[in-house]
């Protein structure tokens, strides 16, 4: 049982069983996020039944998730077969919110208690979090931007800003109300109406969408081989091809062996992404791995680029899996989205992504596909950003 509703889960059923009193809730099995990590998708129906789920314990519980006058409250706890401690938030509270505190002020009886509640939960998981976080990823695009100006990278760096494009009419509200937010953090963003929306990208594809005007994009490559230049100027040694295929620390510093031979150093960088496997396999775990794939056009005629994308501006969409697409600097239609389930790039895939562009610009249809490849890439669980310290003196991003 542990294996499928792991160790605190399997705990609470066997109380249950015994009938001990437990506060009614539910599981979401590890099979289940199993699943997630494979696919980055939920299983078919799990949404369904975490609704259902929620019901039964609204049910028991006498109280409504989100109900102001009777507000159900959730706390969300992490498991697995194996628990190490600090492998996830526990969330406490989940469903208080401005307008529940009053609902929980009143069943209480104490309004000092619910707006304390309230408030170590926005700390928690709101306002200052939040704000670090969106300080955090909105300076990413000034910091790159000026770390090309002071080393004269050429990499086509261009700031047209970036999009993102609402799939659904739920979707298109999420966005505003990110806008709404962001802007009280001094971001420079702007929420998108159908038409805006329509106006920027030559595309009538999208219900509405977010304007980040800080973002940009760059030549991957050459950034990377400027970054390396760069790097050796101030001293670095750039060993290429080299697999690490051991870390660990020993007297204090760390030592990485190598095909070619051993390494030590005080400090380690893991930038190892998608790639990462035994060498930190919890970090590894603590990523989902999936490939992403992209065709490019050869340069477009003038009159057909004119049409596509005429700010500018790259653009994503606000699904899990989603498409992405540019105009590159020599003129070419860049699209990328999931790539196969092995390595290389399929026909099945080339289809569909070339399906895909075609959808959101008709006039592509036609077009030749010069360019296709594909490779792995990390995301993290929740979407967010993440720094850590996995040990003293060894980061990971």
């Amino acid at each position: 049982m542990r294996d499928l509703l792991g160790g605190k889960g399997a705990g609470l059923a066997e109380m249950t069983r015994l009938g001990l009193p437990v506060p009614p809730g539910f599981t979401i099995t590890t099979k289940a996020c199993n699943s997630f990590s494979k696919s980055g998708r939920f299983p078919p129906g799990l949404l369904k039944q975490v609704d259902e789920a929620l019901a039964t314990v609204e049910a028991k519980s006498g109280k409504t998730f989100g109900d102001p006058a009777n507000p159900l409250l959730v706390s969300v706890r992490s498991g697995a077969k194996f628990s190490m401690p600090g492998m996830m938030d526990t969330v406490l509270n989940l469903g208080l919110n401005a307008d529940t505190v009053r609902g929980l002020a009143r069943s209480t009886g104490d309004e000092r208690f619910a707006r304390d509640s309230h408030r170590r939960f926005i700390q928690a998981f709101g306002a200052e979090r939040g704000g670090r976080m969106l300080d955090f990823a909105h300076a990413a695009a000034d910091r790159t931007f000026d770390l090309i100006a002071r080393h004269r990278i050429d990499c086509n760096p261009t700031r047209n800003g970036w999009i993102q494009g609402a799939f659904s009419r739920l979707a298109r509200e999420d966005l505003r109300r990110r806008a709404e937010i962001n802007a009280q953090h001094g971001s420079d963003v702007e929420f998108l109406d159908e038409g805006r929306i329509e106006a920027l990208t030559g595309s009538g594809f999208h219900y509405g969408g977010l304007l980040e005007r800080r973002a940009g994009a760059v030549h991957p490559l050459k950034l990377a081989r400027g970054l390396a230049r760069a790097a050796v100027g101030a001293g670095a040694s750039i060993h290429e091809t080299t697999r690490a295929a051991l870390l660990e620390q020993t007297g204090g510093r760390w030592r990485l062996s190598t095909e070619q031979g051993k390494l030590a150093a005080d400090r380690v960088i893991l930038a190892t992404d998608a790639y990462t496997e035994r060498l930190w396999p919890r970090v590894t775990q603590s990523l989902v791995n999936v490939t992403s794939a992209q065709l490019a056009t050869g340069p477009l005629p003038a009159a057909l680029l004119a049409t596509i994308l005429p700010a500018r501006a790259g653009v994503t969409e606000t699904r899990k899996i989603t498409y992405y697409y540019r105009i590159d600097p020599e003129g070419r239609f860049v699209i990328g989205g999931r790539g196969p389930n092995g390595d290389g790039l399929d026909r099945a895939t080339v289809q569909r992504i070339a399906r895909a562009a075609v959808e959101r610009f008709p006039q592509l249809r036609g077009t030749q596909w010069d360019f296709g490849w594909a490779c792995r890439v990390a995301i993290t669980m929740d979407d967010l950003p993440h720094v850590h310290e996995v040990a003293p003196g060894a980061w990971t991003a």
